[in-house]
């Protein structure tokens, strides 16, 4: 696989940013939390409204579990409340009515475990904050939906189906924040749903799915006011194969895009540096690649994690990952984990596998002590792993996966019930 690289000062334009065209285009900007739609891409919004384009924000939650201390449930919904209230205010200042605003209502700070362990309507998710396990708003898409990654990934589909979006603007699979690389997974799992269905007319391809980045350890550099810099992608991730692109904004954008960070007054209180920080004379937009994997490959895809690079993410011991390759042979899927340190005994590896079909939907692989599981069971000898000291190879039955021809797939290190690394979720087609 042939990475796709730029200098972090050479990030090739989108030229322009967003293309003029002769027809009108729908867009959908996907948001983990009411603020990320306008720090990501306040300048696109301006942009595509200003050609004439018809621009839909999704908010997948309310931000009701982001505050410092303790609240009681109510002061909590009331905190989802006034975020999603600041957010219709910060769009309409830019330009979008409201009712091209929807609202998901799913529990802050809480995606991540619908993707993996919340799967059906069974079990739902509760919510540690609100105390409720399903979209307790009244204006949200689904009123009522319990808390799982099934009514997730009908939400999705439900916007894609209705909007039909030309462009999706979502998060970044290795943002650090784990609503964030959840909202980009559920959506990838939908589009690739639909994709499935012949019912279904086609839906964005890669070249128009936009991922923004918004936590990255200390990233961006220096905090605070910077309206007169460039955006540029983190260091630490030119080894990814993400194609950044670099979208230029104009000085009154760039203004526009700062005054209407301020409406989000609940988080201003609270991180204020990093949220004007966005407000550059640029936005800059990645296109993550789908991985193909042919059947009979010898030689594995291979792609790099992220290093932990600051002294904060090694003192909490974040992403022991290094390197993941993957190949195919004897009707195997074969995954290759190296780590940076020694894989201690206590550890857990949990290899997540979403098949995109729709009667078969998670299977879980995990290592503990030396025994396989399968989605909590020990499994047979169909199964098979090798071990040495920082690295792993891990060999998964095509036929558990349901023969399906396209799959995500993400690794999880666990320690002492502690998540201590995790590869980003991709998409990986088996040809």
């Amino acid at each position: 696989m042939r990475s796709m690289r730029c200098s972090p000062s050479r990030c090739p334009p989108m030229s322009p940013p967003v293309p003029a065209r002769a027809l009108e285009k729908t867009v959908l900007i996907l948001a983990p939390h009411p603020d990320d739609e306008v720090l990501a891409a306040g300048g696109a919004i301006q942009q595509h409204l200003a050609q004439g384009d018809t621009v839909h924000v999704a908010l997948i939650t309310s931000g009701d579990g982001q505050r410092l201390g303790v609240l009681s449930q109510r002061k909590f919904l009331d905190l989802g409340e006034r975020r999603f209230a600041e957010s219709l205010g910060a769009l309409n200042f830019l330009g979008l009515k409201s009712h091209h605003v929807y609202r998901l209502g799913y529990p802050d700070r809480g995606l991540a475990k619908l993707w993996t362990d919340h799967w059906d309507s069974s079990h739902p998710f509760r919510s540690r904050y609100t105390k409720l396990d399903r979209v307790p708003y009244a204006n949200a898409l689904s009123p009522g939906a319990p808390y799982c990654g099934q009514s997730l990934v009908q939400d999705f589909e439900k916007l894609f189906q209705t909007l039909r979006p030309d462009r999706i603007y979502l998060p970044h699979p290795n943002d650090l924040h784990s609503d964030h690389w959840a909202t980009h997974a559920f959506a990838l799992y939908a589009l690739e749903q639909l994709r499935e269905s012949t019912h279904v007319s086609q839906q964005p391809d890669d070249e128009n799915l936009f991922a923004y980045l918004i936590h990255y350890n200390y990233w961006p550099l220096p905090g605070g006011k910077n309206l007169h810099r460039a955006l540029t992608p983190p260091r630490s991730m030119k080894t990814l194969d993400t194609a950044w692109l670099t979208a230029d904004l104009k000085r009154v954008e760039v203004e526009r895009k700062y005054r209407a960070i301020q409406f989000y007054k609940t988080q201003m209180k609270l991180i204020d540096d990093h949220l004007v920080n966005f407000a550059r004379r640029n936005e800059l937009f990645g296109r993550v690649p789908t991985l193909h994997l042919a059947h009979d490959s010898t030689q594995p895809l291979v792609y790099s994690e992220v290093p932990p690079h600051s002294v904060w993410s090694r003192l909490r011991q974040y992403n022991e990952i290094r390197e993941i390759g993957w190949h195919g042979g004897d009707k195997r899927l074969v995954c290759e984990v190296q780590f940076f340190n020694t894989l201690r005994s206590q550890s857990e590896v949990r290899l997540h596998i979403k098949p995109i079909r729709k009667k078969l939907q998670n299977v879980l692989v995990s290592l503990r002590k030396g025994r396989l599981y399968l989605n909590g069971q020990l499994t047979d000898d169909r199964f098979c792993f090798t071990g040495y000291a920082r690295s792993l190879t891990l060999q998964v039955p095509l036929e558990i996966l349901g023969n399906a021809r396209k799959i995500l797939l993400g690794i999880e290190i666990h320690r002492s019930k502690k998540l201590v690394g995790r590869s980003a979720y991709r998409l990986i087609v088996l040809e």
